[in-house]
């Protein structure tokens, strides 16, 4: 496990486990293959049993309840909140500099049913936000949990914070860089047992 990362045993549980996570996560690892292109017009290289995703390039007004077969992109710049428990069975790509507000209580599951991708694309100028949509307190919403098809997920230039569990990874090949993820209840970043990650650099991770 990269430094900072939490071990914990592997459930079928869409809540968060135990364990904390602390300290300033530098380690390394390998190189994870990013997914297809989920513009406008272009075809996803992730198909469902029903086929193929259709692409949506779109600032929504929210997103809850649950994306399958979409290959959904967030714009650069957007501004949107997550209701509830939002589940993505399909390919969500964040552009730089985008901001999700998750309401009390809401969480993002990633890959619960079918092939999935998490794609987050910000840099070090315009991060991508993941953040309380209520009050600014660790613990104000759930967190992100990746479930084994979301394999090869990518995160860049995320900042995370004000979750129960920042990040609760089930899937394999996993690359998380120059990411913050601060003030997170139970943990930053917990990882079951068995689970590789494709690179884990330049994180930092600040617990309250």
């Amino acid at each position: 496990v990269a430094a900072g990362a939490c071990k914990s045993k592997k459930s079928d549980k869409a809540g968060p486990g135990g364990g904390t996570a602390t300290g300033t996560a530098t380690g390394t690892g390998g190189n994870g293959e990013p997914g297809g292109n989920a513009g406008n017009g272009t075809q996803s290289a992730t198909t469902t049993a029903t086929g193929p995703l259709k692409a949506v390039n779109e600032c929504p007004p929210a997103l809850k309840d649950a994306d399958k077969g979409l290959a959904r992109t967030i714009p650069a710049g957007c501004a949107t909140v997550v209701e509830g428990e939002y589940y993505v069975d399909g390919e969500l790509t964040i552009e730089a500099g985008a901001k999700l507000s998750f309401k009390p209580g809401a969480a993002m599951y990633i890959g619960y049913t079918d092939a999935s991708k998490l794609t987050v694309k910000g840099t070090a100028d315009k991060p991508v936000t993941f953040t309380s949509g209520g009050d600014a307190v660790a613990g104000a919403w759930k967190g992100i949990h990746l479930y084994p098809k979301a394999a090869r997920s990518q995160i860049e230039g995320l900042v995370l914070e004000y979750a129960e569990t920042g990040l609760e990874l089930d899937a394999p090949d996993v690359a998380i860089k120059g990411t913050l993820l601060r003030a997170n209840k139970a943990a930053a970043v917990r990882v079951s047992d068995d689970v590789p990650l494709a690179a884990f650099d330049a994180n930092t991770i600040e617990q309250p």
